[in-house]
C-alpha cells in the first residue's frame, strides 16, 4: 500500500463584493466578446442588460427632410452626458434634463433614459440622428467574466464593494473619478 499526496491545487477568485453573496445578483450582460474585469462599473440599458460604464454612441433615427422630432429610450442616463447631433446641429445636455442648442431643443428623463429632440429645421434625408451618452452607473461586476463564454454574471447592486477593485473601461481599465463614485453611492453601492 502506497500513501501520499500527488498534487494539490488552490486558487483564489477575486470578488468586488465585501458581503458576497448577499448583495450580488445575476445580471444579463450586453457582451462584446471580451474579458470584463472584476470591479467593472456597469450601466443598465432599456432592455435590462448591462454594459460597461462609459461613452455610448447610438443612432436614434434617420432624417427624411421633413420630420423634426425624434425620440428614443436608452436606460438610465448620467446627467450632463448627452449630446444629440444631426448635420451641423449639436444639442447638449444641461444636466437638468434639457437639450439646448440654437438649432433645436429637447428633454431627457435621466431615470428612465428617455430622450426627445426637436430640431428647428428638419435633418436632411438619410442624415443620422446620433446620440452620445453615458449610462448611469448601476452595478459593479463581482468577478472577472469572459463575455465570449457567458452572457450573464453576478454583480453588486447595493452594499459595500472594494474601492481598490473599481474600474471604468474594458480595454484600458482606469480608476473611477470622484463623480462616478458619487453616482454609485446614489445607487446605494458604497466603495470602501
Amino acid at each position: 500500500m502506497i500513501s501520499g499526496n500527488i498534487s494539490s491545487t488552490s486558487y483564489t477568485v477575486e470578488r468586488a463584493s465585501l458581503l458576497s453573496p448577499i448583495n450580488t445578483a445575476p445580471v444579463l450582460l450586453d457582451g462584446d466578446d471580451a474579458v470584463w474585469p472584476c470591479g467593472l462599473i456597469l450601466g443598465k440599458k432599456a432592455d435590462g442588460s448591462y454594459v460597461p460604464y462609459g461613452e455610448v454612441i447610438f443612432v436614434m433615427g434617420e432624417g427624411d427632410g421633413t420630420e423634426k422630432d425624434f425620440a428614443t429610450q436608452l436606460g438610465p442616463i448620467e446627467p450632463g452626458s448627452v449630446t444629440v447631433e444631426a448635420g451641423t446641429v449639436t444639442m447638449t445636455d444641461d444636466g437638468c434634463g434639457n437639450l439646448v442648442s440654437t438649432g433645436g431643443s429637447g428633454v431627457i428623463n435621466y431615470e428612465f433614459g428617455k430622450v426627445a429632440a426637436s430640431f428647428t429645421a428638419a435633418p436632411a434625408n438619410a442624415a443620422d440622428i446620433g446620440i452620445t451618452y453615458k449610462p448611469d452607473p448601476w452595478a459593479v461586476l463581482d468577478q472577472e467574466t469572459d463575455t465570449d463564454d457567458a452572457d450573464s454574471a453576478l454583480a453588486v447592486k447595493f452594499g459595500a464593494v472594494k474601492k481598490t477593485l473599481l474600474k471604468v473601461g474594458v480595454a484600458s481599465p482606469a480608476a473611477p473619478s470622484a463623480a462616478v463614485i458619487t453616482r454609485l453611492e446614489l445607487r446605494h453601492i458604497h466603495p470602501v
